[in-house]
């Protein structure tokens, strides 16, 4: 019996679905092409584009593009508090870090405010403007270029990361190998509530009424 169980424990080591390694490697994929585009480009800290890869990395293509929309948000927002705060205090280190912890509670009870991935903009912004700002200390005049090379970084790694989960293909449930039996694979036996793409029909151009469509079409980012 605990061998059955260690056994299943396992099987998404040894016998992993396909579903899952191809997330695995996509993701991978991503990520190294993250990190030779930053190399190539000769940032300072290439690390970080393929690490924005694996944090916004998910299974869902629209969890993926939610959560990577809002930490571009709150890199941006971050970024720019982070530059401000060391203009506007280059010579006040007690004001600087006064501010900056005011920055960082505001931006954490705000995110106890939301739910989903604004919450975690919001953390973004208050941990990314830390970043700039401490960096910055050492060197004020080079504050702005630390605030690009930051927002270049994730811009990178959640372009890479993006472009390779678009480009895997996704078809309507009656198209996809376990519909092929039915009149050829491009009908919509068993589909009758399915609708088209949006627009038109993929091949027969059918339209389903509105009444019989579901609520969750096959075709939505999942």
């Amino acid at each position: 019996m605990k061998t059955a169980v260690s056994a299943e424990r396992w099987n998404w080591l040894f016998a992993p679905a396909r579903a899952d390694l191809g997330f695995a490697v996509r993701t991978a994929c991503a990520a190294i092409l993250s990190l030779l585009i930053a190399m190539w480009m000769e940032l300072g800290s290439p690390q970080w584009a393929p690490l924005t890869v694996w944090t916004v990395a998910t299974a869902s293509r629209g969890e993926s593009f939610s959560k990577a929309r809002w930490r571009l948000a709150g890199t941006v927002v971050g970024c720019g508090v982070g530059v401000a705060l060391i203009a506007a205090f280059p010579q006040e280190a007690g004001l600087f870090f006064l501010c900056l912890a005011l920055w960082t509670g505001v931006c954490c009870g705000l995110a106890t405010a939301f739910d989903g991935y604004r919450s975690y903009g919001f953390l973004v912004a208050s941990f990314t403007a830390a970043i700039v700002a401490t960096d910055g200390i050492a060197s004020p005049g080079d504050a702005f270029f630390i605030a690009m090379a930051r927002g270049t970084y994730i811009a990178l790694g959640i372009l890479c990361e993006a472009a390779l989960f678009s480009a895997r293909r996704r078809w309507p449930c009656c198209f996809r190998p376990a519909c092929a039996s039915g009149r050829g694979g491009h009908c919509w036996r068993g589909c009758a509530a399915c609708p088209p793409w949006p627009g038109r029909g993929w091949r027969t151009g059918m339209r389903p009424s509105p009444a019989r469509r579901p609520k969750a079409p096959c075709w939505q980012i999942s």
